[in-house]
């Protein structure tokens, strides 16, 4: 299952195996944004930090739910795509997920929306651990020598 997106992150091209496994057709799909495909089950900032990464040049991997008649889950792969060695858009793979990483996804979700976790470039990390890299809270640790 794949989707192509141009550089706004428009959808351009739909496999048919993905717009079958939505309980869409191809051409219902073809000219909405990648966002508009999602459910609303998924985090708004899991797919705020999902544009942001693949703007700045980055590959992006996760498990999301997709709109549709049929409740899909999938595992993405997000990478750019260039053509005569410019960027020109965006290759979505995907594939159906497993019970076990449908659940992680879920957990995942309830802990962004409950602020314990963010997201950073793809990886879900305690709210902690994001405010620690700050330098305002950098504690060096001590020189023995």
């Amino acid at each position: 299952m794949e989707i192509i997106c141009n550089k706004s992150r428009k959808v351009v091209v739909v496999s048919s195996d993905l717009a079958e496994a939505m309980g869409a057709q191809v051409e219902q799909l073809v000219g909405h944004f990648l966002s508009d495909l999602i459910s609303q089950i998924v985090p708004v900032k899991l797919i705020e930090d999902m544009c942001l990464s693949l703007d700045t040049g980055q590959n992006y991997s996760t498990t999301i739910r997709l709109k549709g008649r049929h409740s899909l889950w999938v595992v993405i792969t997000a990478s750019r795509v260039y053509l005569e060695g410019k960027h020109a858009g965006f290759r979505v793979m995907m594939k159906k997920a497993s019970d076990s990483e449908i659940l992680t996804a879920k957990n995942n979700f309830k802990k962004l929306m409950l602020g314990l976790f963010q997201v950073k470039n793809g990886w879900i990390v305690p709210v902690k651990a994001v405010d620690d890299e700050d330098e305002e809270n950098h504690v060096p640790w001590p020189f023995i020598g």
